[in-house]
């Protein structure tokens, strides 16, 4: 890895932890959901600039995760928008 890399790695890096700082802990799910995927992916910038593929791995199946729970979470919202607007007679 070259000294750039690695220097976009941490910058990465630090830029998520302070997204997932800015979002925090939420009882909302979708916003949990990005929250922890937010996370994940500041381990593996972190694991990856350490030098520590196996971590790196670990945290990029916590992102793939989040991310089929964020998916899965929107469809739900989406899905109660569409009913609330069809409950108002509006066209969907």
């Amino acid at each position: 890895m070259t000294d750039a890399e690695l220097r976009r790695l941490t910058e990465a890096a630090a830029l998520l932890q302070q997204a997932h700082a800015t979002i925090g802990m939420s009882e909302d799910g979708l916003l949990s959901a990005t929250g922890a995927l937010v996370s994940c992916a500041a381990e593996a910038a972190s694991a990856i600039a350490d030098g520590d593929p196996e971590s790196a791995q670990v945290a990029l199946s916590c992102a793939r995760g989040a991310v089929v729970t964020a998916t899965y979470l929107v469809r739900i919202l989406a899905d109660a928008h569409k009913t609330a607007l069809r409950r108002e007679g509006q066209h969907v």
